[in-house]
């Protein structure tokens, strides 16, 4: 959990590198725990994604994803797959 000052509100933050660069279309695996997250928390849950991390050239980009449920009504994010269990 993290504050944000300047809009004075509650952030809940999500930070999934990879040594890929941002060609890559998948963002990561999210547990059960971490979608749970994105559910209880909405516009208060953000991805932060690192491109290239670990890596010294070329220099790790962020690609922010803010309020990643949203995303995903709205079709601008996909599921691959998806278990459910009773």
């Amino acid at each position: 959990r993290s504050y944000n000052v300047d809009e004075k509100r509650e952030m809940y933050i999500e930070v999934k590198t990879t040594e890929a660069d941002r060609t890559q279309t998948t963002i990561a695996h999210f547990p059960a725990s971490e979608v749970q997250a994105m559910l209880q928390y909405r516009e208060k849950y953000s991805i932060f994604r690192v491109y290239n991390a670990g890596k010294e050239d070329p220099k790790p980009r962020i690609e922010k994803i803010i309020n990643p449920l949203q995303k995903l009504i709205d079709g601008e994010l996909t599921v691959d797959a998806i278990n459910l269990k009773v």
